[in-house]
């Protein structure tokens, strides 16, 4: 019998693929034991494949679970089927011990293969070819993108939903099993869908509870760390791993009646910012994994991780990645992202943090967002310059207090950062603004704001 291998990250609910095959679902030790992954993230990988087993039997469909590699001597000599892998690590090992094996497209992409470097442009193209939110050849609005709608602050009055949370037999069980791998992170709650239905339940819930202000909020900061998920939709996990289908998901958006800020926003985060990271994963994604632009050579300290850096923006979103193995995008590139380039970190250490803790992580997606964009580390073939900023931007998009003391720091390791790297943009055009106004600081307030971040970096750095 022909046998299909399966995945975490392959949970679809077709199975026209597995007509006449046995199917065979492996833990994976690169979803497992790779790093000491954030706990939640375990239970989520273990809860949907042993769903996933029980949808298979109860379809009909032979299935055999592995906890353990053995699979690749026991069904080495077969003929086997896999979808598309998008894992440069998983795809030597696979192809390395199954000499006859055919590869399925992965339902997960739309995939196309526009070699486009700019991602505004290759979000144009995927608009026109899936004629999302087109007339007549043009857009809707006569503009493609609405991100300027998209970065509001949270008034005070505002009321945000409460978040979902999951539990049923399997999450049961992967809490118990879970408990023999190295992990990071708590599971007081568990707010992610580990089955279709719960999937299916997360996507309408935010589509009629969380949509309608999700476009003008999406990239709005809290202080509260009771209210991780804000506005967003908490479905990236449940996309990522195939429990939701991404056709079927891009019709709900479309067609739900939602303010066009909303709609647009999220298509773009869909079929552009999505796709797009698959696209340079899969051209560019060996040579950016290697690259170190900056030749930083520090490691993340021991104080971010306990979130005890007096920074407390950062402290607070260390915290709600604690409790969530989740922050939403712009407290990924805007707050850690940041400062962790602000701080020289190594972008391989930049890059396993994010894998390891966040629920949604997986290979062709951070190697993009870690090295290309939040790290620049790169030299900037898909981003024209880094994405670092001062308290000003932080201060703008979120409900933080403009007197407080870190405020100061975060200012203070910019101006070094530029100080001390500004012959890096001296051909950057995008960068030129931030050069001249370094140029302009007077002498002793640079040395006031170097001195404030090199005695910061010693006490950071002190005990590591």
């Amino acid at each position: 019998m022909k046998t299909f291998i399966l995945y975490p990250n392959q949970l679809f609910k077709n199975l026209s693929n597995f007509v006449n095959k046995k199917v065979l679902l492996i833990e994976e030790p690169l979803f497992f034991t790779q790093y000491d992954f954030h706990i939640q993230k375990l239970i989520l990988h273990r809860a949907s494949m042993k769903f996933y087993e029980s949808y298979l039997k109860q379809n009909s469909i032979l299935v055999e679970y592995f906890e353990d590699e053995s699979y690749l001597e026991i069904y080495k000599n077969e003929e086997v089927f896999v979808y598309e892998l998008f894992d440069n690590y998983l795809e030597k090992k696979v192809y390395k011990n199954f000499s006859n094996i055919t590869t399925i497209k992965n339902p997960n992409f739309i995939n196309p293969k526009d070699k486009n470097k700019f991602l505004h442009k290759f979000y144009i193209n995927r608009r026109k070819e899936l004629d999302i939110f087109m007339q007549n050849g043009k857009p809707l609005f006569d503009k493609y993108s609405f991100d300027e709608d998209n970065r509001k602050k949270l008034p005070k009055e505002i009321k945000i939903p409460p978040t979902l949370a999951f539990e049923n037999e399997f999450v049961k069980e992967a809490l118990i099993y879970c408990k023999k791998f190295k992990s990071v992170g708590s599971c007081e709650n568990f707010y992610y869908p580990t089955t279709f239905d719960e999937a299916s339940l997360q996507l309408d819930y935010f589509l009629k509870e969380k949509f309608e202000n999700f476009g003008s909020f999406q990239d709005a900061i809290t202080k509260d760390l009771k209210q991780n998920f804000l506005f967003h939709s908490n479905i990236s996990s449940s996309l990522n791993i195939g429990l939701i289908d991404l056709n079927e998901l891009i019709e709900k958006i479309v067609n739900f009646d939602a303010p066009y800020n909303a709609k647009e926003g999220f298509i773009r985060q869909i079929i552009g910012w999505r796709e797009f990271m698959l696209r340079v994963y899969e051209d560019d994604g060996i040579l950016l994994r290697n690259s170190n632009f900056f030749e930083f050579k520090n490691s993340i300290p021991n104080k971010i991780l306990e979130a005890q850096t007096g920074i407390k923006i950062l402290d607070d979103v260390i915290k709600k990645l604690e409790f969530t193995a989740y922050n939403h995008h712009i407290e990924r590139l805007m707050i850690l992202g940041n400062i962790f380039l602000l701080l020289e970190i190594k972008p391989n250490d930049v890059y396993e943090f994010f894998m390891k803790n966040y629920i949604d992580a997986y290979d062709w997606v951070m190697v993009g967002n870690v090295y290309g964009m939040s790290g620049f580390s790169d030299g900037g073939s898909i981003t024209t310059k880094p994405y670092i900023a001062s308290s000003n931007y932080l201060l703008k998009m979120s409900d933080y207090d403009k007197k407080e003391e870190w405020c100061k720091i975060i200012d203070a390791l910019y101006w070094r950062f530029l100080y001390k790297y500004s012959f890096k943009f001296d051909k950057n055009p995008r960068m030129k603004m931030q050069i001249a106004l370094l140029n302009k600081i007077p002498k002793k307030k640079l040395e006031t704001h170097l001195k404030i971040a090199n005695e910061f970096l010693e006490k950071l750095f002190i005990t590591d």
